[in-house]
């Protein structure tokens, strides 16, 4: 525990993807008892009907957008830390990477 909030006090780690998932909930309840009330305020059968059945995923599809911004930012630490001598690197002095010919074409990946 003492770990995670030294991390998040730093911001090294992320606390927002947590907050859309509650987010995201609420959201979908709040779609959920708006059609309910929709369904019976005289609003309209099918717009309650509509905001029942698609108001959860347009949140769901907001929620994922956002998180996509977070996913992002966990695949660029990946790369980093292969970068950093973690895993394998591929550069010009690679034995598996040959060059064609012609020194403007790209370099082709022989497997």
């Amino acid at each position: 525990m003492e770990e995670w909030l030294k991390k998040a006090i730093n911001f090294d780690a992320m606390i927002t993807p947590f907050i859309i998932k509650i987010v995201f909930w609420i959201g979908v309840i709040g779609c959920v008892i708006g059609g309910i009330g929709m369904l019976f305020t005289g609003v309209g059968v099918v717009n309650g009907l509509l905001c029942i059945f698609l108001g959860p995923l347009a949140v769901r599809i907001y929620c994922e957008l956002m998180m996509v911004i977070f996913k992002i930012l966990e695949t660029l630490k990946q790369i980093t830390q292969r970068q950093s001598g973690a895993g394998p690197q591929y550069g010009s002095h690679h034995s598996d990477i040959r060059r064609t010919a012609s020194s403007a074409e790209p370099p082709v990946f022989i497997e």
